[in-house]
Parts: structure tokens; C-alpha cells; sequence
């Protein structure tokens, strides 16, 4: 893989999306994907978008995180907030509003944020490996880039993502990218 080491923040949230995630959708559910499948199913391009939305969240959470308390003892503050990024962007009955988190202005800092990243899912393709998806970003991120002025260091603009406000990258050919979602701007 080419991105770094996965921390166990992302170890943690790469767990609950396999254990919410489904192999079928059948009327009655299905069987959750970590009973047949594993990170190590995972394809190398959805681990580093993965690790990426990961990074970008303990960069703009982490002190919050830091400074917040989880009650579930047996896991780190980072190994939590984790599972709850990925619990509270999907809209499961559990995350970072629960009550597990205190203070709780900074457990609602924390849920703020992970909703700003939208929902992501994991599906089996027809390769049988696992591939990361996100539904809802690419029409979001193209109509909600936005562009700043800015004055320090002999003035300038700056792009930034619409869905997570990241500094937008340049990416060849003009265009711009996303660190945190990978998505092109043109």
C-alpha cells in the first residue's frame, strides 16, 4: 500500500464498518462482513481513502478528542473515536452523542464534525474484494467547493472542499484535489 501505517483510530473504524456493513441486503438484513471478510479484503485504494477521511478527522478533532472523556475503559480515546466517526457519520444507533463521551459539549464538537463527512458505506464487488463508497460526494463536493481571499503572505486565494473544508490540492492539468476524499475538482 502506498499511504501510511493505519493507526488504531482507523484499525477501530475500519472494524465497525465491517461489523455494520452487510454482504447482501435481503429484506431481513444480512450477514454482517466481518463474519466472512476482513481489512485485509479491503482493496488498496479504498484503505487509502479510508486512511485519509481518518487522518483528516483526528486533524480537525484530534485536541478534542484529547481533551474529551469516553467511559468505555477498555479502549483508548482514539480506538472510540474511531468506531463512534464511523457510527455517527452513518446515522447508527450509537456514536459519539450517546452519552459515552463528556464533556458534552466537546462529545457534540466531535459529532458535528463526523456528520460534516457525510455517510460511507463498504460493498463487495464482483472481484470479491471490499471497496469503500460514498454515495453522496462526488455531486456534493463538485456544486460546494468553495474559494477564499486571503491577505497574509502577499495575498492569494484558497479552495477549499465544501463537505469537509479542507485545503484543496493541486492535482495536474489545473485541477484540484481533495486530501480527505480524493475527489477531482476541474
Amino acid at each position: 500500500m502506498g499511504h501510511r501505517a493505519l493507526d488504531e483510530f482507523t484499525h477501530a473504524y475500519i472494524e465497525a464498518a465491517l461489523f455494520t456493513e452487510s454482504a447482501e441486503s435481503p429484506p431481513s438484513g444480512g450477514q454482517p462482513l466481518d463474519k466472512n471478510y476482513g481489512e485485509s479484503d479491503i482493496t488498496d485504494e479504498s484503505l487509502a481513502v479510508i486512511d485519509a477521511q481518518c487522518e483528516k478527522f483526528q486533524q480537525l478533532y484530534g485536541d478534542v478528542i484529547d481533551a474529551a472523556t469516553c467511559r468505555q475503559g477498555q479502549y483508548s480515546n482514539r480506538e472510540m473515536a474511531g468506531h463512534d466517526f464511523w457510527m455517527t457519520r452513518n446515522g447508527h444507533g450509537v456514536g459519539f452523542w450517546d452519552g459515552d463521551w463528556s464533556p458534552q459539549d466537546l462529545a457534540d464538537q466531535l459529532d458535528e464534525g463526523a456528520k460534516k463527512f457525510g455517510e460511507a458505506h463498504l460493498d463487495v464487488g464482483d472481484d470479491g474484494a471490499i471497496h469503500y463508497e460514498d454515495p453522496d460526494y462526488d455531486r456534493s463536493l463538485r456544486a460546494a467547493a468553495t474559494t477564499t481571499r486571503y491577505s497574509s503572505g502577499g495575498g492569494g486565494v484558497r479552495t477549499h472542499c465544501g463537505r469537509c473544508g479542507a485545503a484543496l490540492q493541486f492535482a495536474g492539468a489545473g485541477g484540484m484535489r481533495c486530501p480527505v476524499h480524493w475527489y477531482d475538482y476541474k
